[in-house]
């Protein structure tokens, strides 16, 4: 290599302070510019207009072109080289680095995103790694050894977050999480599921599953936060939220009831009024004193009621589910039992999945087939309801 004569030119202020700039070349070969400094103090190589203090282009068309490397003579792993980053008057401090460490054979290794957080003269390093990405293609978050597709360091709760929509009075936008597709035109082939996996636990303890969503509120403006809705946890149980949302459910019940329910007239339904005790319940109104339950939520319902009862000798006797006061009847949430000569106790269940409004009630309803019905006697019973659908 040589140092060319210098060209007249406003490149490069040489010793003499003239306008001209110094051209490298290989020895015996025409002069070629390859570094120039303007007037300006900007450096081009492979440029001979740099618009940057530093300009490097590579005019390598149609591939990956590499006009920067930094390498280290050391073979030894943990070995790195990196750019560090320093802005501000201070140059000797910086906060913000990205650097290449090898960690096996063929100057494998990590790539590191380095940001030092901390207010102090202290320089970023290694640790202070927000993102590394590994030869293997795992990709870190807060962890400089990622053992999966992407990790995130498990020394702290990790959120993944999906930022509020910037345009002024907009919803938000849409966030989906999909597994893989079959190949294109493949027969008869499954898609890969989606899988939710908490974290391991160990000895008694165990992790849970949280569904979380924001309760519609009064209109306006007002943020309604997501809360936790159903939680599957603790070996595969089910919990819903019951802080007005949730699931809804409700129950009544009498056990050990004496007072008979007449009944006058064949085929005539009565009301069963003898419920003494409102059970546990959301969403709903169990209200034993008028011996109904109310709902409130629209929905599709699975109804169960179980009776023990006694009557007639051999009286037949049919139980139905019926709603708001007996206007109408569940017919298929019904029964009929007929009971022994000796008018022996019968027990009997109903069950069947009926669509319901809010405000509907539902009652238990009784009669008797018989030309002249005996009264009966419901002692034991409950009426129950949960929610199986919108």
């Amino acid at each position: 290599m040589a140092i060319q004569t210098p060209q007249s030119t406003d490149k490069l202020n040489s010793p003499d302070h003239s306008l001209s700039h110094r051209v490298i070349a290989n020895d015996d070969s025409a002069p070629e510019q390859a570094i120039v400094v303007d007037s300006t103090g900007n450096i081009g190589i492979g440029t001979t207009e740099p618009a940057t203090p530093l300009q490097i282009t590579s005019t390598s068309a149609g591939s990956m072109s590499f006009p920067v490397t930094l390498n280290s003579n050391s073979t030894d792993d943990n070995t790195g080289v990196a750019f560090a980053f320093s802005p501000s008057t201070n140059a000797a401090t910086y906060k913000g680095a990205i650097g290449f460490a090898r960690t096996t054979t063929w100057a494998r290794g990590k790539m590191y995103l380095m940001v030092d957080g901390t207010a102090d003269a202290n320089n970023a390093d290694v640790s202070d790694a927000k993102l590394t990405v590994e030869y293997t293609g795992n990709v870190g978050v807060g962890t400089t050894s990622p053992t999966n597709l992407l990790s995130l360091g498990g020394n702290s709760a990790r959120v993944f977050w999906m930022e509020r929509h910037t345009t002024a009075n907009t919803a938000g936008n849409n966030l989906t999480v999909q597994a893989g597709g079959a190949t294109a035109a493949a027969t008869d082939k499954a898609g890969g599921d989606l899988i939710l996996t908490p974290g391991t636990a160990t000895g008694s303890g165990t992790a849970s599953i949280h569904f979380q969503v924001p309760t519609a509120g009064a209109s306006g403006e007002t943020d309604r936060a997501p809360a936790t809705h159903l939680t599957i946890g603790n070996g595969g149980d089910t919990f819903w939220t019951t802080s007005g949302s949730g699931l809804p459910y409700g129950e009544i019940s009498v056990n050990g009831n004496a007072g008979a329910t007449t009944l006058d007239t064949q085929n005539t339904w009565v009301q069963f009024a003898g419920f003494d005790t409102d059970g546990v319940s959301n969403l709903t109104t169990p209200d034993h004193t008028n011996d109904h339950i109310t709902i409130t939520k629209t929905g599709v319902y699975m109804i169960t009621a179980s009776v023990s009862f006694s009557g007639g000798a051999s009286e037949t006797y049919e139980i139905q589910v019926q709603k708001n006061n007996g206007a109408t009847g569940m017919t298929n949430v019904h029964t009929e039992r007929k009971l022994g000569a000796n008018g022996d106790i019968g027990s009997t269940s109903l069950s069947g999945l009926v669509s319901l409004t809010a405000a509907d009630t539902i009652e238990l309803w009784i009669r008797g087939t018989d030309a002249t019905p005996e009264n009966a006697t419901l002692k034991d019973v409950t009426l129950s309801l949960v929610m199986v659908g919108g």
